[in-house]
Formats: structure tokens, sequence, C-alpha cells
């Protein structure tokens, strides 16, 4: 949880009464985030705010403000380290190098700033010691912003997975920044102008991939970047970037097993350490189950659990979660969410993230979210498995294509047909045998590299018949894979499962999981922990050779074995029905009149992306022949009608 945001006025466009009214609003508007606020005004041009964790009857619960002079430099700190930054053994107000340090409330006076905490401080002066390499010697989930008022210099850095969200807006001798979108509107000084190829982004992949966002003029930094602004330039840096290597290579199978689950103990201690009632979000999957079971381990007792699960057996996972919890002796508990959730959640939504999106997947993660909250304040995730160590349906396809790839593709990828298939007129409306069977050519005839980027939601093919021809234009000269390019030519050379899962950690974990549970959880003034994203597991994770990841059959192979005697066999064998919503059902059932009612209502025609008979179509095709990859999905639907929700909520009333 926790939460930043700040104006900084370069040109001294805002008179102080201003520069107050805007960090006021801005920090309103996160309030969720954290019940005690702090605001800095330093000098003539910085103002920046943090929101902490805690209760009415927390110490400094009302806000607090401080003035303090050009030459401050002032820290915030939206988040946890899991480490103090070793800075010649500096150690302030009981914060050593090696504990834990989150934020609690408590306050020291450093560097003429007043009112910072002493994690705060303590990163405030490994920066006047280090200058901006202070965010390499900082470990846990974090945004952090340091003003330096002496050098007229604001530094943004973001943890290196990228768990805490920072968004800025530059313009005009104006840098503001904050934790959510909502805050940087809330300034009144940010325009809601809609960034239209991010709207094909969406289609594409279910989000849009950073450092953009559904705004045109607003961005994030990067994870693991850094962003250095001053009154004459925005600098965007990588402090740490993500890459598989072959460090862990040359250890032995059962080194790496060991190593492996002692790397895991300690991220699920630092995750923990100083909690009073820890919590965890606990799945049918092995994921959320071997956080559980470490941090069962760790505290000697079982820890509050939380599943969510549905009506429907087929898809709930609450009879595996009870399995486990009774192996592990947990404090669990369970609930349902029904169908009738869907429609008063989906508008809920689109204002947590700020944006429209495809996972369904977030409707448990709120719920899930809003139970544990009313019995915690620090909730333990299994999220990162699926992406660092091949966990997906789809990494297993991709792994067995390549060992046998068959006659089929391996010609269908020398011949160009792919290049072929994308000038053919193919509409989505279309069902005849010869289109679906071009259709399931086309996939085949990417290369493994071009696969992890192919548009997952709307096809290409299917983003023809669906998009006005001026919207579709304009698709082509701004293609969704315009920032995933730069960032996939890294792994060129790498093992081709290496190559999906660096797409998979960068965009898929980055721009879709983390923001889904991290938003649900602040939403209701919860925090989140992720064990698996702690950097030391995360560094030898992203050294392991392949068949760790996935081995025969056995997909998180490396994980499944630091996990034996733990959990249940059941627990432990391959196979999980995912995190999800009966989508397919819901939606060509009670929830079909409200879907053709939002898509072909005449705003959403009006808007230009999408045409009529595409919408129709679509639509059509769904309700009439169910889920098809190639033509429609309830992907397809969830992505259009959230982004339709999103228009209504903040551009039609801007």
């Amino acid at each position: 949880m926790a939460g930043i945001c700040g104006v900084v006025d370069f040109d001294g466009r805002l008179s102080p009464s201003e520069r107050r009214r805007v960090l006021k609003d801005m920090s309103a508007a996160i309030a969720h985030r954290g019940a005690i606020e702090r605001r800095f005004f330093v000098g003539s041009e910085a103002a920046i705010a943090v929101r902490l964790p805690g209760g009415p009857d927390s110490p400094h619960a009302e806000a607090t403000e401080t003035e303090a002079p050009d030459t401050t430099v002032a820290c915030i700190l939206g988040g946890v380290l899991f480490e103090a930054p070793g800075i010649g053994g500096l150690a302030l107000a009981g914060v050593a190098p090696g504990g834990a340090t989150p934020d609690d409330g408590r306050m020291t006076s450093a560097h003429g700033c007043g009112q910072m905490t002493p994690t705060e401080a303590l990163i405030a002066e490994t920066y006047r010691k280090s200058g901006e390499n202070f965010a390499r010697l900082l470990n846990g989930h974090f945004a952090v912003a340091v003003w330096d008022g002496e050098r007229r210099r604001l530094i943004l850095a973001r943890d290196r997975m990228g768990v805490r969200p920072l968004y800025y807006v530059v313009s005009d001798g104006l840098c503001l920044f904050a934790s959510e979108i909502k805050a940087l509107l809330a300034s009144g000084l940010v325009e809601t102008i809609v960034n239209a190829p991010a709207i094909n982004d969406l289609l594409s992949f279910g989000y849009v991939p950073h450092p953009e966002t559904m705004f045109k003029d607003i961005l994030q930094v990067d994870p693991g970047g850094l962003l250095d602004v001053r009154s004459d330039s925005t600098t965007s840096k990588q402090y740490w970037r993500f890459d598989f290597n072959d460090s862990a290579h040359g250890l032995s199978e059962a080194k790496r097993v060991a190593r492996f689950r002692g790397l895991f103990t300690d991220a699920v201690r630092k995750c923990a350490d100083g909690l009073e009632t820890p919590g965890a979000f606990l799945s049918g999957g092995v994921d959320s189950a071997g956080v559980c079971a470490i941090l069962s381990s760790v505290l000697g007792a079982g820890p509050k659990a939380f599943t969510v699960g549905f009506d429907d057996e087929r898809y709930s996972e609450i009879p595996a979660a009870e399995t486990i919890a009774r192996r592990l002796d947990l404090d669990w508990s369970s609930s349902i969410l029904k169908v009738s959730d869907f429609v008063p959640l989906m508008s809920r939504l689109v204002n947590v993230f700020d944006s429209p999106f495809e996972d369904s997947s977030a409707f448990p993660s709120y719920h899930g979210a809003e139970v544990a909250a009313n019995q915690v304040g620090v909730v333990l995730t299994g999220d990162g498995p699926d992406q660092l160590l091949g966990g997906s349906s789809r990494h297993a396809t991709l792994l067995r294509s390549i060992q046998a790839p068959g006659w089929r593709r391996r010609t269908l990828r020398r011949s160009g047909f792919k290049h072929l298939c994308r000038m053919l007129p193919i509409t989505a409306a279309n069902e005849k045998t010869t289109s679906r069977i071009v259709r399931k050519l086309y996939r085949d005839s990417l290369d493994p590299g071009e696969i992890s980027y192919e548009p997952r939601i709307a096809p290409m093919m299917v983003q023809r018949s669906l998009y006005s021809p001026g919207f579709f234009k304009l698709t082509r000269s701004v293609p969704s894979s315009r920032n995933v390019l730069p960032v996939m030519e890294r792994a060129r050379g790498r093992h081709p499962l290496e190559q999906y899962l660096h797409f998979d950690v960068h965009f898929y974990l980055h721009d879709c999981l983390l923001p889904k549970v991290e938003r649900t959880c602040s939403s209701h003034s919860l925090e989140c922990r992720m064990p698996y994203l702690e950097r030391d597991l995360v560094d030898f994770a992203r050294g392991l050779p392949v068949g760790d990841r996935i081995h025969g059959p056995i997909q998180k192979a490396i994980l499944r074995r630091s996990l034996l005697g733990l959990l249940p066999d059941e627990t432990l064998a391959p196979g999980k029905s995912g995190f999800a919503i009966p989508r397919d059902d819901w939606f060509a059932g009670e929830l079909r009149d409200t879907i053709t009612d939002v898509l072909t209502d005449r705003r959403s025609i009006e808007r230009g992306y999408f045409s009529r008979e595409g919408l129709t179509g679509i639509l059509d095709s769904f309700f009439s022949d169910g889920v098809r990859y190639y033509s429609s999905s309830s992907g397809v639907l969830m992505a259009l009608l959230s982004l339709e929700l999103w228009h209504r909520e903040y551009v039609d009333g801007a």
C-alpha cells in the first residue's frame, strides 16, 4: 500500500496557494492508500506528499505539513524496503541495515526537511552519498521520489520488478507524479486525452505495455527505472534490467533446488518480518500454497489465508484450497463471488485501475482483498512464478512446438505465409471452414519469438473486421509492438522459451498481473507483498536452465521440487484451473443483454474506433457459436466492455 504524489514547478507557473491546493487534491485522490498524510513544501518549486498505512488512531493521522528551504533533500517512499541500503553502516532511528524497514508512521528529522520516516531519511542520506545510484541499493517493493532542492532535480524510482506503480506527466515546466493516475487528474493540470494507439494495445494484449497508458500525456516510470527531471531536461534511465542468463547452470540440480528453497524462504521471511498478523491469498495452485507453506514454517503457526471461489464447482478452487489449508493448519476462510456481483464491480474496477482491462481474475482479486482487509493489514501473494519459471499452458505448448514443430509449422514458417495472411480480407463474422483454417494456419506460421507478442485478445484478422477503416489505418502506422520490440531485442539468441518468458515478465506480469493485485489491494487499504519477486530470488531464478522451468510435463519444475514434503502431492502435481471467473458462461447467459446494450449503444459506435458491423459480428459470433480464438471470445468482449465504461467515466465527463 502507501502512495506518493507531488508537483514540481520549475517555471513558477503556480502561486504558493495553487501549489498547496494541487498537492492537497492529488493526495486526497489516493487517500485509500493510507490514513497518515504528510505534505512537504520545499522552497518555491516542489510540493510532495506521501500516504502511509495506519488507522484513524495512528500517530500523525491528521495531515502534517512541513516547509523546508530550497537547499533541502527531501524523500518520500511509497512501499516497503526489505533491507536498509548499505552506506557505511549508517542507521537512523532504529533502522539497521539488514533489517526490515516498513513505513510505520515513525518520524525523524533530517537534512532540514522535518518529518521523514527513518527509512526515508536513510534513503535521502544514501542519495546524498551515492547520487542516482541510491536506487541500486534498495531491496523491496517501492516507489520513491527524491527532491534535491540545491540542484533543482527530481528523481523518481521504482523497484526492480515494478510492484509499486508510479506515473508522471512533464509539460510546460511542470512535473506531476503519483502512485495512481487519478491523483494526476485530480490536480486539474492534466488534460484527459485518449491515447488512441493504446486502444489497439488493449485489444491486442489485454493491457497497455509500459511506458504508455490509456492517457496520451501520462507515462509510467519503468520497472527498475529511474526518471531524472530537471528544469531543462527529462531523462529516463534503467538502474537494473531483467534478462535471462546462465549464472546457475554450473550448479548441480540438487544445489539449485536447495538454493531456490533457501532464497524463497528468505524472501517470505523478509516479506513477513515485523508483521504481527500476516495474511496470504490461497488458491488451489502451487504458487500461493508455497507461500503459505513457507510462511507457516517461518512463523511456526498457520497464518490467515483467504480463498475466493464460485458456485460453479468447475471453476471454484475452494475444495483444493481447503485441502492445503488443513495440511498447513492455516487460519483459513473462503467466500463466493456470484454473477450478480459482476456488473457493479465492473465499473468499480475501471475506477480502481484508472484503465480498461481484460483480465477477469481482477474480480476475485478485488473480492478477496475486500475480505482480507477486514482481518489483516498486509497480505502475501503468489504472483510471479508462472512468468519466471514457465507455468502457463502457453509456455508448455510453445516448448512442445519447438521440440517437435511438425512439417506443417516448418513449411509455413519458411514460406512466409504469415505475410499473405495479414493482407487477406477475413472477417470475424465469417465462420466458414476456409476462414477458420486460414486463421489457424496463420498462427502456426509465426516464429516462436513472434508468438510471444502476437495479439492475444483480438487477433490481427479479427481487428481488421472489428475496427473502423480510419482506426485500422492508425493501428497499422502505430503498431502494438512499438514498445515491445526494443525490449525483446535484448532476448535475441536466448532459448525460445526464455524469449517468451522475457515478454511475459516485462509486459504481462508488469502491465497486467501486478496492477491487478496491487491496485485491488490498495483500494481496500490493504498492502500486498510478493515473495517471488524479491530481489535475490529473482536474480537466481533468471539464471536457471530451461529444464528447471519446464521438465517434460512438469511446469515450474524447480518450485515443485523445492516444496516436496511441504504440500500435498495433489497440489504439487501438474495442472491448475487458474484464478478466473466462469466468464464464458456468464457472458453467454445472464450478462448477455447487458453486454449487448453497452457495446451497441450509440455512444460506443460514435466513438469511431469500431464499425457497427464489426461489433455486431463479434457479438453474433460469440453468442451463436461460443468461444473461438480466431473469431470472437469473452476476452474480446471483456476488453470492449471495460473500454466503453472507461470512456464514460474518464472521457465523457472530463
